[in-house]
């Protein structure tokens, strides 16, 4: 079997398709990880403009506060005094937390230290503890305080923002609700999650603390999402387009594969079944000419017979062709008319009767329907189809042999049956049966000139009718054909379509 070849144009035309949606798909591709990548540029750089201001805010305030201390410590120095000398003086130390309160109205715990950071007021409220204690023996050991802990649980805290102790496996001093020791918790350090959704850290002059912004959980990973869904729908809808075209691209390459196939099966017949009779008619046409004196009457008879014949069989061959053309394309006109089964078939038979003669074959007609069975029909059209199914028949039946035709009646339909006792059709032969230029001349037994698309136009003209056709075959048995078309009822008056 000759393999069909694809057009240049067409493999170029699907490598286009596929290379597109390929570029488009990794071009979107990028576009979507730069989207998400300055999605997520744009939020931390939000994040450490706002950290960054709120830090400067924050280490003002703690500048302002060692400033106010070290001022009021200048101004209280002998009270202070005093009450370090004497710490049971409960009065002393009372005037003196009025004083602080006045002067830090924030403030909510103080304490006074001995040269060595110890603590000589009693801390009865557990305000004072060892962290605070450690700060200030640092301070004095160093000379340099850096704020650590003491936040006023009721009044410190930061919209959004945490500050913590990076060092200390990031310690949790400040959350955006307040104090640590507001918020309730397991564990006072950053999670392995929360440590994920640092958006950025920058640490807070004077202190020991890191101001942090910490992304909205899930955040990133839904806008993600959103992007590859949206991307990827997008992505998709190329595809689906390319898909598309390609299906078409191959349903027209197919059109294409097929009107090639159909042309080299026209110039494979036109070259072979056009050129005998072409040939046989050249032949006659010279001996005609060259002999017109010597031959013999009967001889030149038989030779414009013989012209006549090759004509003829040219016409069929132009006919069915474009026959086969008209009613692929839909435009084969249809004269339909109520006409009586048994008129068909009497007049089909008559038009093969020659043939049947010729070869020896005998014709018989069982008939189990009534004549007044009636069909509504092209009549031209299907005696055409009834004579191609029978001339089918005689070729492949022997000498001597019979061919049957019977008609019945089922189910609304009537059922035209025309068997012969031949050869059968092969297996490989059998799926194919009814496309055109199909035949088995090596089969046939009796030479009867064919284009191969008898069966075909047997096809369209049935369907076109509203019925069908379909064979049995049994090789070496013989094969029956079955031509079932739709009966009208008496009462339909309508005679053409």
């Amino acid at each position: 079997m000759k393999k069909k070849r694809t057009s240049t144009s067409f493999n170029w035309a699907i490598s286009f398709i596929i290379f597109i949606p390929l570029v488009i798909s990794l071009i979107l591709s990028w576009v979507a990880y730069m989207r998400i990548h300055d999605f997520e540029s744009n939020q931390k750089d939000i994040a450490h403009s706002t950290i960054e201001r709120a830090g400067e805010d924050i280490s003002n305030i703690i500048d302002e506060n060692r400033r106010l201390v070290r001022l009021f410590a200048s101004d209280e120095h002998a009270m202070i005094a005093r009450l370090a000398s004497n710490t049971d003086n409960l009065k002393l130390r009372e005037q003196l937390q009025k004083k602080i309160k006045r002067f830090f109205p924030h403030s909510f715990a103080f304490t006074i230290a001995d040269s060595h950071g110890n603590p000589l007021l009693d801390d009865f409220d557990g305000y004072i503890g060892d962290i605070c204690i450690e700060d200030m023996r640092n301070m004095i050991s160093t000379r340099k305080y850096a704020v650590r802990i003491h936040p006023n649980p009721y009044v410190y805290h930061y919209d959004e923002l945490m500050l913590l102790i990076k060092n200390q496996n990031y310690l949790i001093e400040i959350t955006e609700n307040g104090a640590r020791n507001t918020v309730i918790r397991e564990n006072y350090h950053l999670t392995h999650n929360e440590r994920a959704r640092i958006l950025d850290m920058v640490p807070v002059k004077h202190s020991m603390w890191h101001l942090t912004d910490l992304a909205e959980p899930g955040l990133f990973n839904q806008f993600r999402m959103r992007t590859y869904r949206t991307f990827g729908m997008i992505i998709v809808a190329f595809i689906l387009i390319a898909v598309t075209f390609s299906i078409v691209l191959v349903h027209f390459e197919r059109k294409r594969q097929q009107a090639e196939s159909m042309r080299d099966e026209m110039l494979s017949l036109f070259s072979h079944d056009l050129r005998s009779p072409l040939i046989g008619i050249k032949g006659a046409m010279e001996l005609l000419k060259e002999h017109s004196a010597t031959i013999a009457q009967d001889k030149r008879e038989h030779l414009y017979r013989l012209i006549h014949e090759y004509v003829m069989h040219m016409g069929r061959i132009v006919d069915d062709i474009l026959d086969v053309y008209k009613l692929e394309s839909g435009k084969m006109s249809f004269h339909f008319e109520k006409i009586p089964l048994s008129n068909l078939i009497k007049q089909a038979i008559a038009m093969v009767t020659g043939y049947a003669e010729q070869f020896n074959v005998q014709l018989e007609v069982n008939n189990d329907t009534d004549d007044t069975l009636l069909v509504r029909v092209d009549q031209q059209r299907l005696i055409r189809c009834l004579t191609n199914l029978l001339t089918n028949a005689l070729k492949f039946s022997p000498v001597g042999g019979t061919v049957v035709i019977r008609t019945s009646y089922k189910h609304g339909k009537a059922i035209i049956a025309i068997q012969d006792h031949g050869p059968g059709i092969p297996q490989s032969l059998q799926p194919h049966i009814f496309q055109k230029f199909v035949q088995s001349r090596k089969l046939q037994v009796h030479n009867l000139p064919s284009t191969g698309l008898g069966l075909t136009i047997v096809k369209y003209i049935a369907e076109a009718h509203g019925g069908r056709v379909y064979f049995e075959t049994s090789p070496g048995n013989g094969t029956c054909f079955y031509l079932e078309l739709p009966v009208v009822n008496n009462s339909d008056t309508s005679l053409t379509g």
